[in-house]
């Protein structure tokens, strides 16, 4: 199955992606009266678990009538996933992590070691995209934007201090996200000396992957069920229809157990939470020449089984 969040007027809705067309789950309440019992919103959607997917397949079901879908498309429920206006897939996740150093291949072009514990920086909820939005270029801070695609899991279940074995258990489904970067602020980091200048240069790092829209995630949840071979997946950056970059799972340092199993034991992470497996080989900045994001520009992250985030840098 594969969840999304609408756009609708200024509300946001749940929604169910069904062939080529979309499901709104609250306006289709109109017409379907068991999706009344799906809740309005995504997090509280995702922490129904099993029993509140098995509705919504129910409600699925129920819609593939010739008769109900023409209600649905009637009433404004149904239509096609190109005219969707697509909100971030968790519009208000308490937790946002993206995994840092933890690509074999990124570490190696970066020339930076392979760590013994995972890493990981929080990317702000006022950073949040969607696929289709525009990202914003911050005054003065342009000229070296930078995209990292990322694998995530999306969490749905409340938990704290769990094991690897268990922690799959609490996992919802799968997403993408862009951690655009706007790399002048990486620069002092690559040089400063010391303790205290080292810790401030990482904190402005992290600055400069926090403006606005700097934080495409979509364009769906898929649930675990898509991925029969345990994630295997082949995730893709394109800029402008090139790929950027190209990886697996293999590449991971960390996989998602490990990854939330180590910050579970600091974080109460709740339905909804984000956390991205940190971004594979082919950065811009990492080429020779670097490369950057210019006005125009379309960058897409795809894995075939969630679909394909496409966003494009505003001018």
């Amino acid at each position: 199955m594969k969840l999304l969040t609408l756009r609708v007027n200024r509300e946001v809705h749940p929604a169910v992606l069904t062939g080529d067309e979309v499901l709104d789950l609250v306006l289709a309440a109109d017409v379907i009266p068991l999706a009344r019992f799906v809740p309005p919103d995504t997090r509280r959607l995702l922490s129904g678990g099993t029993e509140g997917l098995n509705v919504i397949r129910r409600v699925l079901e129920l819609a593939a009538a010739g008769k109900t879908r023409d209600a649905l498309r009637s009433a404004g429920a149904l239509l096609a996933f190109a005219d969707a206006k697509l909100a971030p897939v968790v519009p208000d996740p308490n937790i946002i992590l993206s995994g840092s150093m933890n690509s074999r291949g990124h570490l190696h072009e970066m020339n930076d070691p392979i760590p013994e514990l995972p890493s990981a920086f929080e990317k702000t909820r006022s950073a949040l995209a969607a696929s289709g939005d525009d990202i914003l270029r911050p005054p003065g801070h342009a000229d070296m934007l930078d995209w990292e695609g990322e694998f995530c899991i999306v969490v749905g279940a409340t938990c704290h201090r769990v094991s690897e074995e268990d922690a799959m258990h609490y996992v919802a489904g799968y997403t993408l996200m862009n951690d655009i970067s706007a790399r002048e602020y990486v620069l002092p980091f690559v040089t400063a000396k010391g303790a205290a200048p080292t810790a401030q240069a990482w904190e402005r790092n992290v600055l400069g992957k926090n403006f606005p829209t700097f934080c495409p995630v979509g364009p769906v949840i898929a649930t675990p069920d898509e991925f029969p071979a345990a994630f295997d997946y082949h995730m893709e950056t394109l800029v402008n229809g090139e790929v950027m970059q190209s990886s697996t799972k293999e590449d991971l340092v960390f996989g998602p157990a490990q990854m939330l199993a180590y910050y579970s034991n600091f974080h109460i992470f709740e339905p909804g939470d984000i956390i991205s497996m940190g971004s594979p080989p082919g950065v811009g900045m990492a080429r020779r020449p670097q490369l950057f994001l210019k006005p125009g520009d379309v960058v897409e992250v795809r894995v075939q089984e969630i679909g394909t985030l496409v966003n494009k840098i505003a001018s």
